[in-house]
């Protein structure tokens, strides 16, 4: 009897195992200049140092130094970078990248391929374009940025997270920018909209997540501590039977 409820104990806990698996909780912050104690306490505080992916843009502190860098080195976190954009997580990636989606402004994101369960995920770090000389009333700019990132994120067959600075200025007018709409149109969901609001304390809702092939259970949408941009937080399902 002992045997039997010991081998009954040993493949539940491998069944809840691979169910944890099969989901996965991100961060995504704009840092933008904050302060590197400020931003640390906050992650504690917002238990976002528990999240499996920190997913970061303009991580370029008041002080000198890599805030991205020194935040992966503190939480025990890889981290996968380009320029002041990253991803942190806490498994290491399978492939990664720094996709080139606007030459003339020299504009890449970094990407990475992870486990999870028994297939993979994609996740992108997305910081568009916000200006050209003196107009950030460019949204035909930030589509083009974003149809090359789904030109990118065609041959890839499973789950995709496109999260970040998406700097979507036309929703000032109350009107979502065609780089959203681009995403919905490919099967994209806003894993944050039931939790609408702005995520900039000037320009409104900048940041994003976006999500195809992973159920939203939960979205937050966080403080201010430390930077001029909310934190963001969901936590995603195990993947749907069409991307496994």
């Amino acid at each position: 009897m002992i045997r039997f409820l010991t081998l009954l104990t040993s493949f539940c806990l491998h069944v809840i195992a691979q169910v944890a698996d099969d989901q996965v909780t991100i961060g995504v912050w704009n840092l933008n200049r904050g302060d590197y104690d400020q931003i640390l306490s906050e992650i504690g505080d917002a238990r976002l140092d528990e999240a499996d992916f920190l997913v970061l843009q303009e991580t370029i502190g008041r002080k000198p130094g890599n805030l991205a860098q020194r935040l992966a080195e503190e939480l025990g976190f890889f981290n996968v970078q380009h320029s002041f954009n990253a991803i942190l997580s806490k498994t290491p990636p399978l492939a990664r990248g720094a996709l080139l989606v606007n030459s003339q402004r020299e504009r890449h994101l970094p990407w990475a391929d992870y486990r999870l369960g028994e297939g993979k995920v994609r996740i992108y770090c997305v910081h568009l374009t916000f200006r050209t000389r003196f107009s950030p009333l460019i949204p035909q700019t930030r589509a083009q940025e974003v149809r090359r990132l789904l030109e990118h994120a065609e041959s890839f067959a499973g789950p995709i997270v496109i999260a970040g600075d998406f700097n979507s200025l036309g929703n000032l007018s109350g009107n979502e920018e065609e780089a959203q709409i681009l995403l919905k149109k490919r099967g994209f969901i806003d894993a944050l909209v039931d939790k609408p609001g702005a995520t900039h304390d000037i320009f409104g809702r900048l940041d994003w997540i976006f999500v195809r092939g992973l159920p939203v259970e939960s979205a937050t949408r966080g403080n201010y501590a430390g930077s001029d941009h909310r934190w963001l937080r969901v936590r995603l399902g195990p993947s749907t039977p069409a991307t496994q």
